[in-house]
């Protein structure tokens, strides 16, 4: 089953601390990232979002000029933030992560807009603002913002791993590869890189190639879904249903929140037969995001028909 291809998303959250006395800033963002850690979303939201208060002033007074505020970059509400504290950046960061998490894209990009407004150089955010945007598929304005935190660190494979996907999803696989290949030579080892390369050369029907980093990624990081998601769907490609669903499987006991992993093994057990257990993951799938179901329903069509 093809996909819009997506990125790992990376969950690296930051806080600046100081030699002093762990302060309520550093306590509400710990709280945080435990709460994120452990599930509680919702909870982990307001962490940050206390964190932001004790940083921060809401008002409508003009952001200082000792900031580096930069006026350039587009915002829907930071004309009022006035900030009073550089740190407030990473817990608009960190919550705009968990919105991203939850699905709340538009939420997720106000935050991301909001740490840059403060800090224009924080190339983190350019990255989360990016992925975000290809989830929502605007494209052109992700790859503004990849090519942003290119230019801020040009030696961080990041960047160009995200442009490249983005640039896939557009449809330019020439300059798709380029950039994945180039962040493959930043970190030959790095197993979200040998992912996000595996998954573009699968979906170019090189299998050998896309088996290759898959099985690399899984050495790299035994314990990372994606890799075996992406060799399970090069065995469903190669109509091998049981060892899809072997290694589709693993990635669900690794993260049972991948759509596509269960979208994936409903249609190989769909062609092994076995119907029910293929509606029940195709419930999970839709059930885990909704705009799944037209897909599964079109590649079903085709199944039935062949």
């Amino acid at each position: 089953m093809s996909k819009l291809l997506f990125l790992v998303l990376l969950f690296l959250f930051t806080y600046s601390t100081t030699a002093q006395e762990l302060s309520s800033y550093d306590s509400f963002q710990d709280r945080g990232i435990k709460n994120f850690t452990k599930g509680d979303y919702d909870q982990a939201i307001e962490n940050f979002s206390r964190a932001i208060d004790v940083s921060s002033r809401i008002g409508d007074g003009k952001p200082s000029s000792t900031l580096g505020f930069d006026s350039t970059l587009e915002t829907s509400n930071t004309s009022e933030i006035r900030v009073v504290d550089l740190r407030t950046a990473d817990a608009y960061l960190n919550r705009g992560r968990v919105y991203l998490f939850k699905g709340e894209l538009d939420r997720a990009i106000e935050d991301f807009t909001s740490a840059l407004k403060i800090r224009p150089t924080l190339a983190n955010a350019y990255y989360c603002r990016g992925t975000t945007r290809l989830a929502q598929k605007q494209f052109d304005q992700a790859v503004a913002d990849f090519d942003r935190m290119i230019k801020l660190e040009p030696e961080n494979w990041n960047g160009y791993v995200g442009r490249g996907v983005v640039r896939f999803n557009m449809g330019d696989s020439k300059l798709a590869l380029a950039d994945l290949e180039y962040a493959k030579k930043l970190a030959p080892k790095d197993a979200i890189v040998a992912y996000q390369l595996g998954d573009i050369y699968r979906e170019l029907g090189d299998f050998n190639g896309a088996m290759k980093e898959f099985e690399f990624a899984i050495k790299r990081d035994s314990k990372m879904a994606q890799g075996y998601l992406g060799r399970g769907m090069v065995h469903l490609q190669l109509s091998e249903p049981d060892e899809a669903i072997a290694d589709i499987s693993k990635a669900i006991s690794l993260d049972s929140r991948l759509p596509h992993a269960y979208a994936n093994r409903g249609l190989a057990y769909f062609l092994k037969g076995n119907t029910d257990l293929a509606e029940k993951d195709f419930a999970t799938a839709t059930a885990l995001d909704p705009t799944i179901r037209p897909e599964i329903d079109s590649y079903l069509a085709k199944l039935k028909k062949s």
